[in-house]
């Protein structure tokens, strides 16, 4: 039987994956826009075409470069290990929800329950690193607590 965590693991790399293919199809189009922008009488119209279409490829490559970090993270993720310390491949169940420490994403129903991928450098992240069930933490001037780690 497959774990919630390997489904919440599932799906962040799914989610991943077609962001990837997502951004690589958006730069295709617009590299072969730039590309079949031809001179015009107007001179100006072809250089402002193809630079706009440059600086997209740029922005593109950029959040590129953002989720090619995620899925590495992901990599270092092996959902089958129980943890009982807050970490990267926990799942925390708090007071003030269920979180999968991976990387920022969903939320996503498994189960029926709704469990929200969090990357450990975010706040939530590290106000929940190295806590066990049982431990308190404060989130946003909140005080709550961690139910079970797993």
């Amino acid at each position: 039987m497959i774990s919630v965590k390997e489904k919440l693991f599932s799906l962040c790399v799914e989610s991943v994956t077609k962001r990837i293919d997502a951004i690589r199809s958006l730069m295709a189009v617009t590299q072969a826009s730039a590309s079949e922008e031809t001179k015009s009488s107007a001179g100006d119209k072809y250089e402002t075409g193809r630079a706009m279409a440059q600086l997209e490829i740029e922005k593109l490559n950029e959040q590129l470069a953002e989720v090619l970090k995620a899925r590495a993270i992901l990599e270092q993720i092996n959902p089958t290990l129980h943890r009982t310390s807050i970490q990267p491949g926990s799942i925390a169940i708090t007071s003030q929800g269920n979180f999968f420490i991976s990387i920022s994403a969903g939320p996503f129903q498994v189960d029926e329950k709704s469990y929200y991928p969090i990357s450990a450098a975010s706040p939530i992240g590290q106000a929940l690193a190295g806590k066990k069930a049982g431990d308190s933490y404060t989130f946003r001037g909140k005080a709550a607590r961690v139910i079970e780690v797993s």
